[in-house]
């Protein structure tokens, strides 16, 4: 929901994002960098090291690799958002070839794909959270994510959050 996403998006990063301060302009946020396919079949991701969840657990490539496929599919979810948005994607390709590097493929050439993964919808979750919580964790737990902030608290009327002090951005910025 909306509500659930602007909670959320303190806590939460995506692959890539847009630069606030140039409109239109795609932006690491996960990823360090990626590669268009030559053809504008796909792209490759790339990911850093360093990268911890909120509960000190390493991010790793499979965590986004199950999101992608997640959002893609829509498994796990009643009403998923980001299918539609990512209809171009070819769900048995999202592959991880290594832990840092993310790997997707098209159902045919598309220039403008990187866009929908800028979305505010198109978040990166823990894996395991997910398969232990499941959509009840993606409306009421805003605890594990790689975001800028921690979640400290919250209720049905405000929500709390803490700078999270290992906070890597794509870019290398910390």
């Amino acid at each position: 929901t909306g509500a659930a996403t602007r909670v959320r998006a303190p806590t939460m990063s995506k692959v890539v994002d847009l630069n606030p301060y140039n409109s239109g302009k795609i932006i690491p946020d996960l990823a360090s960098g990626w590669d268009h396919h030559e053809d504008a079949s796909g792209i490759t991701l790339y990911f850093p090291e360093n990268i911890q969840w909120h509960n000190g657990e390493a991010f790793t490539c499979e965590d986004a690799r199950f999101s992608v496929e997640t959002m893609v599919t829509g498994n796990g979810l009643t009403t998923p958002e980001m299918i539609a948005k990512l209809s171009f994607v070819e769900p048995a390709s999202v592959t991880c070839e290594d832990d840092r590097t993310l790997s997707i493929h098209y159902k045919g050439p598309n220039a403008t794909a990187l866009d929908a993964f800028t979305d505010r919808a198109a978040f990166i979750f823990n894996k395991a959270w997910f398969e232990d919580n499941g959509e009840t964790a993606m409306f009421n737990d805003f605890t594990i994510g790689t975001g800028p902030f921690m979640s400290v608290s919250h209720s049905d009327e405000e929500a709390q959050f803490e700078k999270n002090p290992n906070y890597f951005k794509g870019d290398g910025a910390l």
